[in-house]
């Protein structure tokens, strides 16, 4: 690992105390990980023998290795200032400061991240953000997802598409692009589109007045500005996080440099394995899926393990466990990490949940919009019981006007020809997107939070 530079000057906090001694992680095995055609987010990488290759196919023998040294030898994605500012701004989020917004393409995208449809996800999270931002009266964190693939003969590719993915993003958001009046003019569109109309106008009509307001205030109030994003993925392949992890040179701690958030899935790998010592050590934000089988024991567990000091903004619990269990489950999750004094993030993930089988025993049947709004409508109602923090959503959304099979559409109002959502995994258009925004938004103006 090497130094890497900084935008930021001021030092950073040493951190205090720490996971303790942690194997490197060249003593993992080759992880046997699943291809692009995996149906879950956080398939569980899994260990095989060195000789092995996943699912049958070639072994990657000298491309990864290949692969690896290439890495280790190519300029980091991210910095290591801008972790520590995000984990500032999640810190405000744990706090009740602050929403995350955390979106993006599908993993199975991979391969297809056009110049078109990063525009289109990020004009979605760019609107969305808008109308959460002003129901809530609080800034919106905006986390974007790097589509990803665990292939691991495919590393530098990976590499290459996450770089291109990110500079693009970071164009278009330095460069006028996400402006709120642009932001507005695209929502009162979808708004008249909308078969919704009736509901979303009169909040529309108060963010307008708003920006009218702001205009009113001095010359730019309301102009176009920079829009603040920063990337996530999920930790999947060891060897691509352990060649793109680098020693920051202000305080000598690592950090991973393929993204400003790293997550990790619920069956990503044993709290004790050295693959999660490796991630334990980084000073990245980290978050950590919770699924409906998991209780207040486990939960605490993986506070210990990754936040044994207590850090604000350290930690976000990303919370994928289906209408039913984040009712019945997650009050006592929540309960118990408060109870230790500790205020983590808390992100609702309406897209990942266990899908049960048909009535008859057979295969799921499609997960519907209702399905997704019903767990956010959960979520947002333990909070409030409990008297902590909603902080966030996790969608995985196309930008597209319409779905189809292709990419698992999930629209409020989709048209008669269109398939809703494949299972297990489906993700919003771009209406389902807005719809979905607007509906939080006004729950939230409701005081219904």
């Amino acid at each position: 690992m090497t130094d890497i530079e900084t935008r930021r000057e001021r030092p950073v906090r040493q951190r205090p105390g720490g996971p303790g001694t942690a194997r490197p992680l060249t003593d993992v095995p080759r992880a046997r990980t699943p291809h692009d055609d995996a149906p879950h987010d956080d398939a569980p990488p899994g260990d095989a023998p060195p000789g092995d290759a996943p699912h049958g196919g070639p072994a990657p023998g000298r491309a990864a290795h290949a692969d690896a040294a290439e890495l280790r030898a190519l300029p980091p994605l991210v910095f290591a200032g801008e972790c520590d500012l995000l984990r500032e701004r999640l810190a405000r989020v744990a706090g009740g400061e602050a929403f995350v917004l955390q979106g993006g393409l599908h993993a199975k995208t991979y391969g297809r991240e056009t110049a078109d449809a990063i525009r289109d996800t990020l004009r979605t999270m760019m609107q969305m953000s808008a109308l959460l931002t002003y129901a809530t009266s609080v800034p919106v964190v905006k986390v974007s997802r790097i589509a990803h693939f665990t292939d691991p003969r495919r590393l530098v590719a990976r590499y290459q598409t996450a770089a291109a993915a990110l500079n693009l993003v970071r164009a278009f958001a330095s460069g006028g692009y996400a402006g709120l009046r642009q932001v507005h003019a695209w929502n009162r569109e979808f708004v008249a589109a909308s078969p919704s109309r009736a509901g979303y106008e009169p909040l529309s009509a108060q963010l307008g007045r708003a920006l009218d307001f702001m205009d009113a205030c001095g010359p730019g109030s309301a102009s176009p500005a920079d829009a603040e994003f920063f990337a996530s993925h999920e930790a999947r392949q060891p060897v691509y996080e352990k060649e793109l992890t680098r020693i920051d040179s202000r305080a000598g701690e690592p950090y991973s440099t393929a993204s400003h958030f790293v997550w990790i899935g619920e069956r990503t790998g044993d709290l004790d394995g050295a693959f999660v010592d490796h991630l334990a050590r980084l000073r990245n934000p980290i978050g950590i899926a919770l699924g409906p089988d998991c209780g207040p024991d486990e939960a605490s567990a993986h506070l210990d393990r990754f936040d044994p000091a207590r850090e604000p903004g350290r930690l976000t619990f990303v919370v994928r466990m289906g209408a039913d269990a984040v009712r019945e489950t997650l009050p006592a999750v929540i309960e118990k990490i408060t109870a230790q004094g500790h205020r983590a993030a808390w992100i609702c993930d309406a897209m990942h949940p266990s899908v049960p089988l048909g009535a008859d025993g057979g295969p799921p049947g499609p997960r519907t919009f209702d399905d997704v709004l019903d767990e956010v409508t959960a979520f947002f109602e333990v909070h409030r019981a409990l008297g902590t923090h909603p902080g966030g959503l996790h969608v995985e959304l196309t930008g597209r006007e319409i779905g189809g099979p292709e990419d698992r559409g999930l629209q409020r109002h989709p048209a008669p020809d269109r398939v809703m959502s494949l299972p297990p995994t489906p993700c919003l258009t771009r209406a389902g997107a807005l719809d979905l925004a607007f509906l939080v938004a006004q729950a939230y103006r409701d005081g219904s939070r």
